[in-house]
Protein backbone atom coordinates (compact mmCIF):
# COMPACT_ATOMS: atom_id res chain seq x y z
CA UNK A 1 0.00 0.00 0.00
CA UNK A 2 1.09 3.59 -0.76
CA UNK A 3 1.41 6.13 2.21
CA UNK A 4 -2.26 6.86 0.77
CA UNK A 5 -3.56 3.96 0.96
CA UNK A 6 -4.36 3.17 -2.44
CA UNK A 7 -2.48 0.42 -4.63
CA UNK A 8 0.99 0.88 -5.35
CA UNK A 9 -0.05 0.06 -8.75
CA UNK A 10 1.58 2.60 -11.41
CA UNK A 11 1.13 3.49 -14.88
CA UNK A 12 3.57 2.36 -17.26
CA UNK A 13 5.92 5.54 -18.30
CA UNK A 14 4.68 5.60 -21.95
CA UNK A 15 1.69 3.80 -24.10
CA UNK A 16 0.53 4.35 -27.62
CA UNK A 17 -2.70 3.09 -28.54
CA UNK A 18 -2.55 3.17 -31.90
CA UNK A 19 -4.73 3.14 -34.88
CA UNK A 20 -8.39 3.07 -33.68
CA UNK A 21 -11.07 2.84 -36.32
CA UNK A 22 -12.89 5.25 -33.56
CA UNK A 23 -11.65 7.41 -30.89
CA UNK A 24 -15.20 8.54 -29.59
CA UNK A 25 -13.69 11.84 -27.73
CA UNK A 26 -17.09 13.32 -26.37
CA UNK A 27 -15.13 16.83 -26.51
CA UNK A 28 -16.82 19.58 -25.77
CA UNK A 29 -18.05 22.74 -23.88
CA UNK A 30 -16.11 22.53 -20.23
CA UNK A 31 -19.96 22.13 -18.95
CA UNK A 32 -22.41 19.99 -18.87
CA UNK A 33 -23.70 19.81 -22.66
CA UNK A 34 -27.13 20.97 -23.39
CA UNK A 35 -29.21 20.83 -26.73
CA UNK A 36 -27.61 20.17 -30.31
CA UNK A 37 -24.36 19.61 -28.19
CA UNK A 38 -25.85 16.35 -26.99
CA UNK A 39 -25.47 14.78 -30.61
CA UNK A 40 -22.05 15.60 -30.97
CA UNK A 41 -19.67 12.54 -30.03
CA UNK A 42 -16.28 14.40 -31.08
CA UNK A 43 -15.42 10.86 -33.44
CA UNK A 44 -12.03 10.63 -34.53
CA UNK A 45 -11.21 8.20 -37.40
CA UNK A 46 -7.92 6.15 -37.48
CA UNK A 47 -6.36 7.88 -34.69
CA UNK A 48 -4.18 7.32 -31.36
CA UNK A 49 -3.91 8.16 -28.12
CA UNK A 50 -0.12 8.71 -26.37
CA UNK A 51 -0.63 8.58 -22.69
CA UNK A 52 2.25 9.16 -20.46
CA UNK A 53 2.46 9.19 -16.46
CA UNK A 54 -1.40 8.24 -16.49
CA UNK A 55 -2.78 11.22 -18.59
CA UNK A 56 -3.13 11.85 -22.13
CA UNK A 57 -0.76 13.75 -23.89
CA UNK A 58 -2.09 13.68 -27.17
CA UNK A 59 -4.46 12.12 -29.15
CA UNK A 60 -5.38 12.41 -33.46
CA UNK A 61 -4.00 11.10 -36.54
CA UNK A 62 -2.87 7.91 -36.25
CA UNK A 63 -0.28 9.12 -38.63
CA UNK A 64 0.74 12.22 -37.45
CA UNK A 65 1.10 10.26 -33.92
CA UNK A 66 3.38 7.68 -34.89
CA UNK A 67 5.64 10.15 -36.25
CA UNK A 68 6.29 11.88 -33.12
CA UNK A 69 9.79 11.09 -30.96
CA UNK A 70 7.62 10.20 -28.16
CA UNK A 71 6.20 7.52 -29.79
CA UNK A 72 8.97 5.82 -30.82
CA UNK A 73 10.02 5.03 -26.86
CA UNK A 74 6.32 4.02 -26.29
CA UNK A 75 5.15 0.72 -25.63
CA UNK A 76 2.15 -0.28 -28.22
CA UNK A 77 -1.41 -1.55 -28.25
CA UNK A 78 -3.03 -1.72 -31.41
CA UNK A 79 -6.51 -0.77 -31.67
CA UNK A 80 -7.32 -1.51 -35.80
CA UNK A 81 -10.78 -2.19 -35.93
CA UNK A 82 -11.90 -1.07 -32.84
CA UNK A 83 -13.28 1.35 -30.87
CA UNK A 84 -12.24 3.19 -28.11
CA UNK A 85 -14.88 5.48 -25.72
CA UNK A 86 -14.26 7.55 -22.19
CA UNK A 87 -14.36 5.33 -19.49
CA UNK A 88 -17.72 5.07 -18.46
CA UNK A 89 -18.83 7.01 -14.84
CA UNK A 90 -21.54 5.61 -12.50
CA UNK A 91 -22.82 7.28 -9.54
CA UNK A 92 -24.58 4.60 -7.83
CA UNK A 93 -26.92 4.20 -4.77
CA UNK A 94 -26.59 2.38 -2.03
CA UNK A 95 -24.10 -0.47 -1.62
CA UNK A 96 -25.43 -1.91 1.51
CA UNK A 97 -29.12 -2.85 2.27
CA UNK A 98 -30.50 -0.33 3.62
CA UNK A 99 -32.67 -2.26 6.37
CA UNK A 100 -28.90 -2.48 8.19
CA UNK A 101 -29.56 -5.40 11.60
CA UNK A 102 -33.41 -5.16 11.11
CA UNK A 103 -33.42 -1.66 10.83
CA UNK A 104 -35.52 0.84 9.83
CA UNK A 105 -37.21 1.75 6.47
CA UNK A 106 -35.54 3.11 3.72
CA UNK A 107 -35.50 6.20 2.05
CA UNK A 108 -36.29 4.85 -1.16
CA UNK A 109 -39.03 2.74 -1.05
CA UNK A 110 -41.04 5.83 0.83
CA UNK A 111 -43.82 7.43 -1.34
CA UNK A 112 -43.65 11.18 -1.41
CA UNK A 113 -43.63 13.28 1.72
CA UNK A 114 -43.42 9.91 3.71
CA UNK A 115 -42.10 10.34 7.40
CA UNK A 116 -38.68 9.04 7.68
CA UNK A 117 -37.58 6.46 9.86
CA UNK A 118 -33.42 6.39 10.47
CA UNK A 119 -31.88 3.02 10.04
CA UNK A 120 -30.60 1.30 12.90
CA UNK A 121 -27.08 1.98 13.35
CA UNK A 122 -24.52 -0.34 11.47
CA UNK A 123 -23.00 -2.89 13.39
CA UNK A 124 -18.80 -3.60 13.75
CA UNK A 125 -19.85 -6.82 11.36
CA UNK A 126 -21.55 -4.58 8.79
CA UNK A 127 -18.88 -2.14 8.80
CA UNK A 128 -16.42 -4.43 8.49
CA UNK A 129 -17.50 -5.87 5.07
CA UNK A 130 -18.09 -2.67 3.39
CA UNK A 131 -14.61 -1.76 2.27
CA UNK A 132 -14.39 -5.34 1.01
CA UNK A 133 -17.85 -5.04 -1.04
CA UNK A 134 -16.85 -1.78 -2.40
CA UNK A 135 -13.54 -3.28 -3.80
CA UNK A 136 -15.15 -6.09 -5.01
CA UNK A 137 -18.34 -3.90 -6.94
CA UNK A 138 -15.51 -1.52 -8.41
CA UNK A 139 -13.80 -4.93 -9.91
CA UNK A 140 -16.83 -6.03 -11.36
CA UNK A 141 -17.02 -2.77 -12.80
CA UNK A 142 -13.57 -2.36 -14.21
CA UNK A 143 -14.51 -5.57 -16.49
CA UNK A 144 -17.26 -3.09 -17.86
CA UNK A 145 -15.09 -0.10 -18.82
CA UNK A 146 -16.53 1.90 -15.55
CA UNK A 147 -13.30 4.24 -15.02
CA UNK A 148 -15.42 5.99 -11.64
CA UNK A 149 -17.58 4.97 -9.52
CA UNK A 150 -19.64 6.78 -6.54
CA UNK A 151 -21.19 4.65 -4.07
CA UNK A 152 -23.69 5.79 -1.62
CA UNK A 153 -22.89 4.73 2.22
CA UNK A 154 -24.65 5.64 5.42
CA UNK A 155 -22.11 7.46 7.68
CA UNK A 156 -22.26 5.70 11.14
CA UNK A 157 -23.30 7.31 14.52
CA UNK A 158 -21.10 5.51 16.10
CA UNK A 159 -17.43 7.14 16.74
CA UNK A 160 -15.63 4.03 16.70
CA UNK A 161 -17.10 2.57 13.61
CA UNK A 162 -16.86 6.08 12.03
CA UNK A 163 -13.22 5.49 11.94
CA UNK A 164 -13.17 1.86 11.41
CA UNK A 165 -15.00 2.28 8.02
CA UNK A 166 -13.05 5.46 6.86
CA UNK A 167 -9.65 3.09 7.74
CA UNK A 168 -10.83 0.29 5.44
CA UNK A 169 -11.77 2.93 3.13
CA UNK A 170 -8.31 3.78 2.80
CA UNK A 171 -7.31 0.45 2.56
CA UNK A 172 -8.70 -0.15 -0.74
CA UNK A 173 -6.41 -1.69 -3.42
CA UNK A 174 -7.31 0.41 -5.81
CA UNK A 175 -5.70 3.49 -8.02
CA UNK A 176 -6.08 6.71 -6.10
CA UNK A 177 -9.10 8.70 -8.01
CA UNK A 178 -10.76 6.02 -9.20
CA UNK A 179 -14.17 5.70 -6.69
CA UNK A 180 -15.50 8.57 -4.56
CA UNK A 181 -17.34 7.09 -1.32
CA UNK A 182 -20.72 9.40 -1.14
CA UNK A 183 -21.00 9.65 2.99
CA UNK A 184 -24.96 10.16 3.66
CA UNK A 185 -26.56 12.02 5.94
CA UNK A 186 -30.62 11.48 6.54
CA UNK A 187 -30.20 14.75 8.18
CA UNK A 188 -28.47 17.47 7.76
CA UNK A 189 -25.18 17.50 9.94
CA UNK A 190 -24.29 19.06 12.99
CA UNK A 191 -21.63 21.67 12.81
CA UNK A 192 -21.12 23.17 15.90
CA UNK A 193 -19.01 26.04 16.16
CA UNK A 194 -18.32 28.16 13.04
CA UNK A 195 -14.92 27.10 12.55
CA UNK A 196 -14.87 26.30 9.26
CA UNK A 197 -13.61 22.59 9.44
CA UNK A 198 -17.26 21.23 8.14
CA UNK A 199 -17.75 18.90 11.12
CA UNK A 200 -14.86 16.84 11.26
CA UNK A 201 -14.27 18.49 14.63
CA UNK A 202 -17.11 15.97 15.53
CA UNK A 203 -15.12 12.88 14.67
CA UNK A 204 -12.77 11.04 16.70
CA UNK A 205 -9.16 11.97 17.53
CA UNK A 206 -8.35 8.84 15.02
CA UNK A 207 -11.31 9.40 12.69
CA UNK A 208 -10.12 13.16 11.90
CA UNK A 209 -6.87 11.58 10.69
CA UNK A 210 -8.06 9.33 8.21
CA UNK A 211 -10.99 11.65 7.11
CA UNK A 212 -8.02 14.18 5.58
CA UNK A 213 -6.10 11.38 3.88
CA UNK A 214 -9.71 10.42 2.28
CA UNK A 215 -10.90 14.07 1.24
CA UNK A 216 -10.28 13.66 -2.35
CA UNK A 217 -12.45 10.76 -2.25
CA UNK A 218 -15.28 11.86 -0.48
CA UNK A 219 -18.23 13.69 -0.91
CA UNK A 220 -21.28 14.02 1.58
CA UNK A 221 -25.43 13.39 0.61
CA UNK A 222 -27.88 14.88 2.13
CA UNK A 223 -32.02 13.85 2.07
CA UNK A 224 -34.15 16.74 0.71
CA UNK A 225 -36.66 16.35 3.24
CA UNK A 226 -34.09 17.33 5.98
CA UNK A 227 -34.18 20.85 4.17
CA UNK A 228 -37.81 21.03 6.35
CA UNK A 229 -36.15 21.41 9.28
CA UNK A 230 -34.76 24.53 8.32
CA UNK A 231 -35.88 28.17 7.17
CA UNK A 232 -33.48 28.53 4.22
CA UNK A 233 -31.22 30.98 5.28
CA UNK A 234 -29.73 28.12 7.76
CA UNK A 235 -29.93 25.79 5.03
CA UNK A 236 -28.44 28.03 2.00
CA UNK A 237 -25.49 27.65 5.29
CA UNK A 238 -25.32 24.20 6.17
CA UNK A 239 -24.73 23.24 2.38
CA UNK A 240 -22.45 26.00 2.21
CA UNK A 241 -20.19 24.51 4.66
CA UNK A 242 -20.43 21.22 3.08
CA UNK A 243 -19.33 21.96 -0.43
CA UNK A 244 -17.14 24.16 0.93
CA UNK A 245 -14.92 21.06 1.31
CA UNK A 246 -16.72 18.17 -0.29
CA UNK A 247 -18.99 18.19 -2.94
CA UNK A 248 -23.07 18.13 -1.88
CA UNK A 249 -25.96 15.80 -3.32
CA UNK A 250 -29.35 16.75 -2.28
CA UNK A 251 -31.40 12.96 -2.62
CA UNK A 252 -34.66 12.06 -2.53
CA UNK A 253 -36.08 14.74 -4.32
CA UNK A 254 -39.60 13.85 -4.63
CA UNK A 255 -39.72 14.45 -0.80
CA UNK A 256 -39.62 17.99 -0.87
CA UNK A 257 -41.71 20.65 -2.54
CA UNK A 258 -39.89 20.96 -5.59
CA UNK A 259 -39.73 24.90 -5.51
CA UNK A 260 -38.48 25.29 -2.15
CA UNK A 261 -35.83 22.38 -3.37
CA UNK A 262 -34.45 24.57 -6.53
CA UNK A 263 -34.18 27.69 -4.42
CA UNK A 264 -31.71 25.41 -1.83
CA UNK A 265 -29.70 23.92 -4.23
CA UNK A 266 -29.31 26.69 -6.37
CA UNK A 267 -27.95 28.73 -3.90
CA UNK A 268 -25.62 25.97 -2.50
CA UNK A 269 -23.89 24.39 -5.72
CA UNK A 270 -25.29 21.40 -4.87
CA UNK A 271 -26.09 19.01 -7.34
CA UNK A 272 -29.48 16.75 -6.70
CA UNK A 273 -29.88 13.19 -7.46
CA UNK A 274 -33.18 11.47 -8.41
CA UNK A 275 -36.03 12.05 -11.00
CA UNK A 276 -36.46 15.79 -12.64
CA UNK A 277 -39.93 17.42 -11.61
CA UNK A 278 -42.67 16.11 -13.46
CA UNK A 279 -44.12 19.85 -14.01
CA UNK A 280 -43.13 21.61 -16.94
CA UNK A 281 -42.58 25.55 -15.24
CA UNK A 282 -40.72 23.55 -12.41
CA UNK A 283 -38.37 22.29 -15.00
CA UNK A 284 -38.32 26.10 -16.49
CA UNK A 285 -37.37 26.92 -13.25
CA UNK A 286 -34.71 24.18 -12.49
CA UNK A 287 -33.33 25.20 -15.83
CA UNK A 288 -33.20 28.76 -15.04
CA UNK A 289 -31.36 28.34 -11.65
CA UNK A 290 -28.96 25.90 -13.19
CA UNK A 291 -29.10 23.17 -10.62
CA UNK A 292 -27.24 20.06 -12.29
CA UNK A 293 -30.00 17.07 -11.92
CA UNK A 294 -28.57 13.00 -11.78
CA UNK A 295 -31.00 11.04 -12.97
CA UNK A 296 -31.29 7.43 -11.65
CA UNK A 297 -31.39 5.41 -14.84
CA UNK A 298 -31.67 2.12 -13.19
CA UNK A 299 -35.44 2.68 -11.90
CA UNK A 300 -35.50 5.32 -15.54
CA UNK A 301 -35.48 1.68 -17.36
CA UNK A 302 -37.65 -0.08 -15.05
CA UNK A 303 -40.22 2.53 -15.25
CA UNK A 304 -40.24 2.39 -18.92
CA UNK A 305 -41.59 4.65 -21.42
CA UNK A 306 -42.72 7.39 -19.44
CA UNK A 307 -39.64 8.05 -17.61
CA UNK A 308 -37.74 8.15 -20.72
CA UNK A 309 -40.02 10.99 -22.06
CA UNK A 310 -39.78 12.94 -18.96
CA UNK A 311 -36.11 12.81 -19.07
CA UNK A 312 -36.79 14.08 -22.78
CA UNK A 313 -39.18 16.58 -20.91
CA UNK A 314 -36.40 17.45 -18.78
CA UNK A 315 -33.67 18.27 -21.52
CA UNK A 316 -36.10 20.05 -24.03
CA UNK A 317 -36.81 22.64 -20.97
CA UNK A 318 -32.85 23.52 -21.15
CA UNK A 319 -31.94 21.11 -17.54
CA UNK A 320 -28.71 20.59 -17.24
CA UNK A 321 -28.97 16.99 -16.94
CA UNK A 322 -26.55 13.57 -16.51
CA UNK A 323 -27.93 10.18 -16.60
CA UNK A 324 -26.44 7.37 -13.77
CA UNK A 325 -27.01 3.94 -13.51
CA UNK A 326 -28.91 3.56 -10.45
CA UNK A 327 -27.40 0.49 -9.40
CA UNK A 328 -29.02 0.01 -5.78
CA UNK A 329 -28.79 -3.02 -4.15
CA UNK A 330 -32.05 -2.86 -2.59
CA UNK A 331 -33.44 -2.67 -6.01
CA UNK A 332 -32.58 -6.11 -7.73
CA UNK A 333 -32.40 -5.30 -11.82
CA UNK A 334 -31.24 -1.61 -11.92
CA UNK A 335 -29.51 -1.48 -15.86
CA UNK A 336 -26.51 0.91 -16.71
CA UNK A 337 -27.47 3.50 -18.82
CA UNK A 338 -26.02 1.46 -21.70
CA UNK A 339 -28.51 -1.14 -20.91
CA UNK A 340 -30.53 1.44 -20.95
CA UNK A 341 -30.28 2.81 -24.96
CA UNK A 342 -32.73 0.52 -26.09
CA UNK A 343 -35.57 2.10 -23.96
CA UNK A 344 -34.17 5.39 -24.38
CA UNK A 345 -33.92 5.21 -28.17
CA UNK A 346 -37.10 3.73 -28.43
CA UNK A 347 -39.54 5.44 -26.22
CA UNK A 348 -38.21 9.18 -26.80
CA UNK A 349 -35.79 9.23 -29.50
CA UNK A 350 -32.50 9.19 -27.93
CA UNK A 351 -29.53 8.73 -30.66
CA UNK A 352 -26.53 7.05 -29.20
CA UNK A 353 -24.42 10.19 -28.90
CA UNK A 354 -27.29 11.61 -26.02
CA UNK A 355 -26.51 8.92 -24.61
CA UNK A 356 -22.95 9.15 -23.95
CA UNK A 357 -22.86 12.24 -23.40
CA UNK A 358 -25.76 12.20 -21.17
CA UNK A 359 -23.94 9.04 -19.34
CA UNK A 360 -20.58 10.15 -19.24
CA UNK A 361 -19.93 13.88 -20.24
CA UNK A 362 -22.16 15.11 -18.60
CA UNK A 363 -22.01 13.12 -15.53
CA UNK A 364 -18.63 14.21 -15.26
CA UNK A 365 -19.25 17.59 -14.66
CA UNK A 366 -21.96 16.70 -12.50
CA UNK A 367 -19.79 14.93 -9.95
CA UNK A 368 -17.47 17.82 -10.45
CA UNK A 369 -14.93 15.73 -12.75
CA UNK A 370 -15.43 17.28 -15.25
CA UNK A 371 -11.77 18.82 -15.69
CA UNK A 372 -10.08 15.41 -15.81
CA UNK A 373 -12.88 12.29 -16.52
CA UNK A 374 -15.68 12.17 -19.27
CA UNK A 375 -13.80 12.99 -22.45
CA UNK A 376 -10.93 11.56 -24.31
CA UNK A 377 -8.33 14.95 -24.21
CA UNK A 378 -4.90 16.15 -23.55
CA UNK A 379 -4.21 16.63 -20.04
CA UNK A 380 -7.09 14.43 -18.99
CA UNK A 381 -6.69 11.02 -17.24
CA UNK A 382 -6.23 8.13 -19.00
CA UNK A 383 -9.25 6.49 -18.37
CA UNK A 384 -10.87 5.06 -21.53
CA UNK A 385 -12.49 1.25 -22.66
CA UNK A 386 -11.12 -0.35 -25.82
CA UNK A 387 -14.24 -1.95 -27.57
CA UNK A 388 -14.87 -5.15 -30.23
CA UNK A 389 -17.26 -2.99 -32.08
CA UNK A 390 -17.63 -2.09 -35.76
CA UNK A 391 -19.19 1.78 -34.57
CA UNK A 392 -19.80 3.22 -31.20
CA UNK A 393 -23.38 3.67 -32.32
CA UNK A 394 -23.67 -0.27 -31.30
CA UNK A 395 -24.62 0.67 -27.83
CA UNK A 396 -28.15 -0.06 -28.26
CA UNK A 397 -27.63 -3.30 -28.94
CA UNK A 398 -25.45 -4.86 -26.25
CA UNK A 399 -28.01 -4.41 -23.28
CA UNK A 400 -25.38 -3.08 -21.07
CA UNK A 401 -22.57 -5.29 -21.51
CA UNK A 402 -20.45 -3.88 -23.74
CA UNK A 403 -17.44 -5.67 -25.41
CA UNK A 404 -14.80 -4.36 -23.67
CA UNK A 405 -11.24 -5.51 -24.87
CA UNK A 406 -9.68 -3.67 -22.24
CA UNK A 407 -10.23 -0.76 -19.61
CA UNK A 408 -7.91 1.61 -17.76
CA UNK A 409 -8.56 4.04 -15.06
CA UNK A 410 -6.22 6.58 -14.58
CA UNK A 411 -3.46 4.84 -17.00
CA UNK A 412 -3.43 2.07 -14.79
CA UNK A 413 -4.83 -1.16 -17.33
CA UNK A 414 -7.80 -3.00 -14.82
CA UNK A 415 -9.12 -5.42 -17.74
CA UNK A 416 -7.29 -6.66 -20.60
CA UNK A 417 -7.84 -8.87 -23.53
CA UNK A 418 -5.26 -7.27 -26.07
CA UNK A 419 -1.72 -7.73 -26.26
CA UNK A 420 0.78 -4.58 -25.62
CA UNK A 421 4.33 -4.61 -27.35
CA UNK A 422 6.92 -3.10 -25.28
Amino acid sequence: MTAGGFSSARPKDRLLIRGAKQIVTLQGPARMRQGAELREAGVLRDASILVEGGLITQVGNARRLDNLKEAAKARVMDARNLVIVPGFLDATQDLLPLAVNGGGAGERGEPPGAPFEEPADYSDHVLHTVARALERELGKLSRLGTAFAQFRLRFPKQPVLQSRILRNLLQLDLPSGSFRAELHFPRLPDFGADDGTLFRHRLPTAAKGYWKRLETSLAVSVRSAALREFRLPEQLRALHRIHGGLPCFLTSPETLDAEALLRAGSGSASTVAGFPPERREVREAAARLDVPWIVPGGELGLAGGAQSRALRGALDCGMRVAVSSGYDVNRPGCASPFGLAPFLRREAGFDPAEILQLSIANLAYALDLGHRLGSIQAGHDASFSILECEDYREIGIHLGLPPVLASFRRGVLMEKRLGVRE
